[in-house]
């Protein structure tokens, strides 16, 4: 639960900044998606339902939520 509501709580900050968003941990495309899967991963979806949703491998998904869990 308490990971659910970090990630709530990051797509909130991420969909209310004005400009663009750095994460220099990221690279560019994944950076481009971070929100959206960050957003489903909170919605309780499998990173397999994530991946075809969003037309990314299922390992890019892992990534990218490992990758911010590390920040």
């Amino acid at each position: 639960m308490l990971i659910k509501h970090r990630i709530q709580a990051k797509v909130t900050i991420i969909a209310a900044s004005a400009g663009p968003v750095q994460f220099p941990v990221f690279s560019a495309s994944s950076a481009r998606f971070l929100a959206q899967v960050l957003k489903l991963v909170g919605e309780g979806q499998s990173y397999r339902e994530i991946s075809h949703r969003l037309g990314l491998s299922k390992n890019t998904v892992l990534d990218i939520v490992k990758r911010d869990r590390a920040t």
